[in-house]
C-alpha cells in the first residue's frame, strides 16, 4: 500500500501537466512543483528519518515542502506563524528538531533567531542547481511520517506521532468513500498548523489534483468570491464556517463541501439545504488521534427527519476496517490502520488514551454516542459532564435543546464558579426571556442556565472554529 501510493505520487508530481496551485493570478503547474521538489531533495536526501520543521503558512513552498519532507521519509513537524513564540520554542526543544525549512510567509522573525536549530531558506534551495530524482527510500509503516500538536494542549507540548500507515490508511479511507475525481480544485480554510492539512494535501496529489488555497488577506475577507472566481470543486472546512459566511453563502457552488472538526447541527444544514447548491453535503468525524478522520456521514434526504429530532447530523459509518464500540459509559471507542500510536514523549497520556488488545491498538475518543437506525451520533464529551447541587448535567443537552428554538443558530454552554451559563446567537436578536421560557418545557430546573447572555457576533479562531476560550471570558 505504501509504495503504490508513494509510486503514484512521484508519478503525478513528474507526469501531471494539470496546474498543481491555482490562487487567482498565480497559476502554478506540476512541472514547476516537480523542480523545486527536486532540489529539495537534494537537501532532505541527506537527512535519515530526521525530524524537519516546516516554517510556513499557506503558499507555494508549504505544500512543495510537506509532500518533499514526506517523500524523503523524514518526520514533517508544522510550526504556523500564529503559534506563540513560547510555544514554538517547547516544541522545538521538547521534539529535539535540529533542522527547519523557512518560507517567506513565515513572518515570525523572533522564531528564526533561535539556537541550536539549522534554519534553511526555501527560496535559496529553490535557486540551487542543485538536484536529486525523487527515488524515496525504504519505508516503514509504522515509520512517523509527521507530529501535530494538538490546539488545545497545555503545560508539556501534546505531539500525536502519526505513521505512515495511518496518513495513506486515511488518503486512501478519503478517495474511496467520498465522492473525489481525478482533475479536481481541492480548497481549505484553516491555519497549516490545523490537522486538516492531511485530508487536503495527500489525496489532492495522489488524484492529480490542484491546491487552489486562500493566502491573502483580501481572499480570506471574501472567500465565496474566491471561490467561485477559482471554480473550487471540493471545499473542506468545519461547520462554523458556515454560520460566519451565511449571508454570502449563497455564492457556493461545489460537487463535495466536507464539514468536520466539530459538532455539524441540523440548523447549518438547514441553512446549506435552503441557500446553496452544493451537490453532495458530507460530515467528516476524527481527531488528530485519528489521522485525522476514521467516519463519514454523507447527507440523504431521507435522513432529515432524523436529523431533525437529534438536532444534529449523525457521522454515520466508519471508513473501512475501521472497528467502534461504546464502553460503560457510552464512550466511544475506536481501532483501525488510521489510529495513532500515542503522543511523542508523553507515556502517561498516552496510557490515558490509548490502550493495545490482542496487538490493536484502541483510542478512546472521549466523545458520548450512540447508534440509531445504523447512524452514529455524538451526543456530547465526558468532560461536558458536570454535577451541580447533587445532580449530573450534560451541558451538551442544555445546548441543543437552546439551539431548537426558532432562529437560534449557536448555543454554547459552561460551568463557572458554581453556575451555569449559556451564551447564543440568534438572528432575532436578543431572546433572553423567550429562550429561557424554551428550556422551561423541556429542561428540569436544576439544569436551567443561571446566567443567559446573547452576543450579536461568534468569535472563530484562526482555524475557523468557534472560539469557546473567548466566550468563556465574556462574563468576567
Amino acid at each position: 500500500m505504501i509504495s503504490n501510493f508513494l509510486n503514484q505520487i512521484i508519478f503525478n508530481l513528474k507526469n501531471s501537466k494539470n496546474f498543481f496551485l491555482l490562487n487567482n493570478e498565480i497559476k502554478f503547474f506540476y512541472s514547476h512543483a516537480y523542480i523545486k521538489l527536486l532540489k529539495l531533495n537534494y537537501v532532505l536526501s541527506k537527512e535519515n528519518k530526521s525530524k524537519i520543521a516546516l516554517f510556513s503558512d499557506k503558499s507555494i513552498g508549504y505544500y512543495v515542502s510537506v509532500i518533499g519532507i514526506f517523500l524523503s521519509g523524514n518526520t514533517w513537524i508544522q510550526i504556523s506563524p500564529n503559534i506563540p513564540l513560547q510555544k514554538i520554542k517547547e516544541i522545538i526543544k521538547f521534539s529535539n528538531i535540529q533542522i527547519g525549512l523557512y518560507d517567506e510567509s513565515f513572518n515570525n522573525k523572533k522564531v528564526l533567531r533561535i539556537k541550536n536549530i539549522k534554519i534553511l531558506k526555501l527560496s535559496k534551495i529553490f535557486n540551487s542547481i542543485k538536484k536529486k530524482d525523487l527515488t524515496f527510500k525504504e519505508i516503514s509503516k509504522k515509520d512517523i511520517a509527521c507530529i501535530f500538536f494538538t490546539s488545545g494542549s497545555s503545560g508539556e507540548p501534546k505531539g500525536v506521532k502519526i505513521t505512515y500507515e495511518n496518513l495513506i490508511s486515511c488518503a486512501f479511507h478519503q478517495i474511496r468513500n467520498l465522492n473525489y475525481k481525478n482533475n479536481q480544485i481541492f480548497a481549505d480554510c484553516h491555519d497549516t498548523s490545523f490537522v486538516m492539512s492531511l485530508v487536503v494535501i495527500f489525496p489532492t496529489v495522489y488524484l492529480n489534483g490542484t491546491f487552489s488555497p486562500l493566502i491573502s488577506l483580501s481572499d480570506k475577507l471574501n472567500p465565496m468570491e474566491y471561490f467561485i472566481d477559482n471554480k473550487i470543486n471540493n471545499l473542506i472546512t468545519v461547520p462554523s464556517f458556515i454560520l460566519f459566511n451565511k449571508n454570502k453563502i449563497s455564492k457556493l457552488r461545489l460537487k463535495n463541501l466536507i464539514l468536520c472538526g466539530e459538532s455539524f447541527p441540523y440548523k447549518i444544514l438547514d441553512i446549506l439545504l435552503k441557500k446553496t447548491k452544493v451537490d453532495n453535503i458530507y460530515n467528516c468525524y476524527g481527531a488528530t488521534e485519528l489521522s485525522p478522520w476514521a467516519f463519514y456521514y454523507e447527507f440523504k434526504k431521507k435522513d432529515l427527519n432524523i436529523i431533525k429530532k437529534f438536532g444534529k447530523v449523525p457521522i454515520g459509518k466508519p471508513f473501512k476496517n475501521i472497528k467502534y464500540n461504546f464502553n460503560e459509559n457510552n464512550e466511544l471507542i475506536i481501532s483501525g490502520n488510521i489510529v495513532s500510536n500515542g503522543y511523542l514523549k508523553n507515556k502517561s497520556e498516552t496510557q490515558k488514551r490509548f490502550s493495545i488488545k490482542n496487538k490493536t491498538i484502541n483510542y478512546n475518543t472521549g466523545d458520548i454516542g450512540f447508534k440509531y437506525k445504523n447512524l452514529i451520533f455524538i451526543s456530547g464529551r465526558n468532560d461536558s459532564q458536570i454535577k451541580i447541587r447533587g445532580y449530573r448535567v450534560d451541558l451538551n443537552e442544555i445546548e441543543n435543546v437552546a439551539r431548537k428554538y426558532k432562529k437560534t443558530l449557536f448555543s454554547f454552554c459552561f460551568f463557572k464558579k458554581n453556575k451555569i451559563f449559556l451564551i447564543y446567537n440568534n438572528e432575532n436578536g436578543d431572546q433572553k426571556k423567550k429562550i429561557l421560557f424554551h428550556l422551561q418545557k423541556f429542561l428540569p430546573n436544576y439544569m436551567l442556565p443561571n446566567k443567559i447572555r446573547h452576543i450579536k457576533e461568534i468569535p472563530f479562531n484562526k482555524n475557523g472554529k468557534v472560539d469557546r476560550v473567548r466566550l468563556k471570558k465574556i462574563n468576567d
